[in-house]
């Protein structure tokens, strides 16, 4: 069992799981919160399932969680994801929907940045660069928070802004994983990682995927 270092490098431990139609909604919110309590056993911490805070009230917490742990959690359809770190993050996770393809257009016009727009109009498979841009999207939304800000909503000016942040030229680091059913994206401010061409972060457990996340240098 390893233990997390609030001093040490950045660190974070991930699961991804299945749940299956029946589990979507309220169902994969629990699985979540159960991923993100054996992700807590990893690092030694006691973070019983009904200390969770409840779906629908905000980023998830723990009054368990000590000072420089932060957790996340995303669920589209039938797949959750959890994460821990010792450092604020945001990430994001979403899956194909027939009707993005049939309303893909008016989609990408909600981005607000124009070179968004056209780099998914361009793409040879503007449905996945649609997902890519916006769990990116989301997953800065999600970082925001975590930092303490308060954006107002996922398409926001100020999100729009952190696009300036990403590296190389800015701190904020990104991973990507996308196939043909998922596409995650991780935002962090972690220049140690910088380190690994690519990073393995699944922690497997009973019941999920591993996954490789790699390191996005350019947007």
């Amino acid at each position: 069992m390893s233990h997390w270092s609030e001093l040490g490098p950045a660190r974070l431990l991930l699961a991804l799981a299945r749940t299956g139609p029946v589990a979507r909604g309220a169902g994969a919110s629990r699985l979540g919160r159960e991923l993100l309590s054996q992700l807590a056993a990893q690092w030694a911490i006691d973070c019983p399932l009904a200390g969770w805070s409840p779906r629908g009230h905000g980023p998830v917490r723990h009054d368990n969680l000590p000072n420089g742990i932060w957790p996340g959690l995303s669920h589209r359809r039938d797949h959750v994801i959890a994460a821990l770190s010792n450092r604020p993050f945001g990430l994001d996770i979403e899956s194909p929907i027939g009707r993005h393809a049939r309303k893909l257009d008016g989609l990408i016009e909600a981005f607000p940045t124009p070179q968004i727009r056209t780099s998914i109009h361009q793409d040879a498979q503007p449905q996945q660069a649609f997902y890519r841009a916006w769990t990116l999207h989301e997953a800065l939304f999600k970082l925001a928070w975590s930092e303490g800000k308060r954006p107002s909503h996922v398409l926001s000016p100020d999100i729009a802004t952190m696009l300036d942040e990403l590296a190389p030229n800015g701190t904020i680091h990104v991973w990507q994983y996308q196939d043909e059913q998922l596409t995650i994206h991780l935002c962090i401010r972690s220049p140690e990682l910088d380190i690994s061409p690519e990073l393995d972060i699944s922690m497997p457990l009973p019941g999920t995927t591993s996954i490789t996340l790699r390191p996005v240098q350019d947007l």
